[in-house]
């Protein structure tokens, strides 16, 4: 009789242990993720990435809280020997009842032995000063500052290493704790203090921003999350953090928990102010893991802070394609290229610039000049023109009405080198980022720039005055490194090839939170080469049905189609459906829509569903069915369906507009808005109709049967109809005037 009881409970923590440190298919297959938190983490970045992983998954996450030292335990204790002997292997406590760490780990070879590392976050030892303080431009800067640190750790061994580079001068506070450190930048008594890369962003965030992170002083690499070893989850969690990067989510997950992006934060780890000389060729970066770019700070190459320049990004997918991390020093100043040790330039001799011995690659814009060409070896990236800038009213027809005016350039540059050889002395030099600012501010009559088309766009008054030339936009390297070139040569082909360099072009003059490598990753994923630029998803990727009605991008970036069988989302690896199950009151789903507070709106044959996360939360006018959702700009949403027009105002009630108005008919195609005025218009069976809705008054434009209105920039009104395709001016129409409407 023993056995028949004790075997149930042998299964039973059989059953309990199985369910843990399992594989992907299994976690999926059960609809939960258990993961493991300590304390901190709970209240830490860890948790909102974990919980995004989750979703990512489509599973539900399930909290394990751990003590730290519990993720090495065997059996209740800390083995001797867990960091020293090479023979010890285990599975850890945490992992016995959990499938997944999520926690900092520093990732560390005897580790190895009890953890598969899926790699997260980027991660250094950080400097950090006040905001208002100007940031050093190298390590020299520190001279004569105070710099507080926790006392015998890393931090003091990697600050005497730069002391000591510099010939000393930096005064060295060590501290017995981290909130000793951060009471003395609180109070005033330091210049800057170190603090690991999570420590400061916490502190940071917690003070309000007052500071600003400086420069790594330490090698950057990367933190991780433990799983069992060898698991498949290993991979799916670093193909989800490649993919939240890309796609703008992780930065708005950064930005929320720091109030500092992660693309920006990382700009600044990846900026070195530790000068190592570099001679080497394409080999040796790879082996090194790491290629070193020098960029400026200035339009269309770096910005420190705002938006992503053109240069650095595609710097950014040139690592990515080596499969390397990238660093990158800044360049002071232009004519710096083309300084010898002594800091002279020599036009007329062939030499290797000294400050390209500091990096591997120069992703510049630089000319292709022969005096430049005789010291280093340039790529072509794009086709471009160098221009005359000017005011309207300045009137320039020709290079000899820049001799009455006063231009302002930059030494050592083709712009300079063009106003000599036409015999023009009448400008003055400054840094180049001044250019553009300076001709607008009326200080200088004119610049020489190229790139005008995106220098020009936040100064309308300004305007391309000449035409000077063509000119490749280049890159530059050493003449020592034929491998690397051929590799970036290679790298530049197949961006052309396939639209890359102006699809960023584009890309960049919008972005904000969202990185512009969003928009690359998605094209390189979708091209393959020889095809046509586009995949087909169907059935067997995922959909439940093709008949695809409506297709939204929400504000995390994930897509979200709406078909016959529900709606689906995408992450960019796999798609979930919701349908009944999830509460949507008709599996057909027409239109999708989000609002600004993050509600999801589906228009369905049984309804309009309000979807939030993964779930229905409300159901309007269940048993109608509807075909368009819009959202205007006072956040108000309108539904067009089979018995007309509906709309909920921000309050949350629901009005039947076809009630209130009668002189509306029930097949309304389309609705829009001319945001400046905040009028509705109506595409209906029965014409054009207009809603005031600070007025209450509905008004019929026109009789003619419309499918679709379209407002454009210029309050030109595009209108289909059963006759074709009309265009006319929005006060026209809005006034109701006979006038001449156009046909195309």
């Amino acid at each position: 009789m023993t056995p028949r009881k004790i075997l149930p409970v042998i299964l039973l923590l059989f059953l309990l242990y199985s369910a843990y440190g399992r594989g992907l298919d299994e976690i999926k297959r059960s609809g939960k993720i258990y993961v493991a938190f300590t304390t901190d983490d709970l209240k830490n970045i860890n948790y909102d990435l974990a919980l995004e992983f989750a979703r990512y998954l489509n599973v539900e996450m399930i909290e394990v809280v751990i003590d730290w030292e519990e993720a090495f335990m065997k059996d209740g204790a800390i083995p001797e020997g867990m960091e020293t002997d090479p023979e010890l292997s285990y599975t850890p406590d945490a992992l016995k009842k959990s499938d997944i760490i999520c926690s900092t780990f520093t990732i560390i070879e005897w580790r190895r032995k009890l953890f598969g590392f899926a790699e997260t976050l980027q991660s250094a030892e950080l400097m950090l000063i006040h905001k208002n303080e100007e940031l050093p431009r190298d390590f020299k800067d520190l001279a004569g500052k105070k710099v507080a640190f926790m006392g015998a750790t890393t931090f003091e061994q990697h600050l005497e290493e730069i002391n000591r580079s510099v010939g000393g001068g930096i005064g060295m506070v060590p501290t017995r704790s981290s909130a000793e450190t951060q009471r003395l930048i609180e109070n005033g008594k330091v210049f800057g203090i170190i603090l690991d890369a999570d420590e400061a962003l916490n502190f940071n965030a917690g003070s309000g921003q007052k500071y600003k992170i400086a420069f790594p002083i330490s090698d950057v690499t990367r933190t991780a999350w433990a799983v069992n070893k060898n698991n498949p989850l290993i991979q799916e969690v670093e193909n989800f953090f490649e993919t939240i990067a890309s796609n703008g989510v992780l930065d708005e997950i950064f930005h929320r928990k720091f109030k500092i992006t992660y693309s920006s934060y990382l700009d600044r780890l990846n900026r070195s102010l530790k000068l190592v000389r570099y001679t080497r060729d394409l080999e040796e970066i790879l082996a090194s893991g790491k290629i070193v770019v020098a960029l400026r700070d200035r339009n269309f190459i770096y910005r420190e802070n705002g938006q992503k320049q053109f240069m650095h990004a595609l710097a950014e997918e040139f690592a990515d394609y080596l499969g390397v991390s990238l660093e990158f020093v800044i360049t002071p100043y232009f004519g710096k290229y083309w300084e010898t040790r002594e800091g002279k330039v020599h036009r007329d001799s062939s030499y290797t610039p000294e400050w390209f011995n500091y990096f591997d690659l120069a992703c510049e814009v630089i000319a292709p000049l022969d005096w430049r060409t005789n010291k280093v070896n340039l790529i072509p990236i794009y086709p471009s023109a160098y221009t005359v800038v000017a005011k309207k009213e300045t009137e320039i027809r020709s290079m000899d009405d820049l001799r009455r005016l006063r231009g302002v350039t930059e030494r050592e540059t083709i712009y300079e080198d063009i106003l000599r050889q036409n015999g023009i002395s009448n400008y003055y030099v400054d840094q180049i980022n001044n250019h553009i600012p300076d001709v607008a501010a009326g200080k200088a009559d004119y610049t020489i720039i190229y790139n005008a088309f995106y220098e020009l766009s936040p100064y309308p008054d300004l305007e391309v005055k000449l035409e000077l030339g063509q000119l490749d936009v280049s890159w530059a390297l050493r003449k020592d490194q034929p491998e690397l070139q051929k590799e970036v040569e290679k790298f530049i082909s197949r961006s052309r090839e396939q639209g890359l360099i102006k699809i960023l072009l584009k890309a960049l003059r919008g972005s904000t939170l969202q990185t512009p490598e969003a928009f690359l990753h998605s094209y390189y994923e979708s091209f393959q080469t020889g095809q046509l630029p586009y995949v087909n998803y169907g059935a067997d990727d995922g959909l439940p049905q093709e008949d695809v009605f409506s297709i939204h991008q929400d504000r995390k970036g994930y897509l979200w189609f709406g078909t016959n069988s529900g709606a689906v989302r995408y992450n960019g690896r796999e798609m979930v459906v919701f349908n009944h199950d999830q509460g949507l009151p008709g599996n057909s789903v027409r239109d999708i829509r989000q609002d600004s507070s993050g509600l999801m709106y589906f228009a369905t044959t049984g309804g309009i569903a309000k979807f939030f996360g993964d779930t229905t939360v409300e159901i309007l006018m269940e048993g109608t069915s509807f075909n368009e959702v819009f959202i205007d700009s006072r956040n108000r949403k309108w539904f067009t369906g089979v018995d007309g027009l509906y709309l909920e105002d921000v309050a949350g009630e629901v009005k039947h507009m076809n009630q209130t108005y009668p002189i509306l008919p029930q097949v309304i195609y389309h609705v829009t808005e001319d945001r400046q005025s905040g009028l509705i218009f109506l595409a209906t069976v029965m014409g054009i109709y207009m809603f005031d809705p600070q007025q209450g008054a509905m008004t019929r434009l026109s009789d003619t049967d419309c499918y679709s209105l379209y407002i454009d920039a210029n309050d030109s009104i595009w209108m289909s109809t059963v006759e074709g395709l009309f265009i006319t001016h929005l006060k026209d129409l809005r006034n109701a005037r006979d006038v001449p409407v156009a046909q195309t």
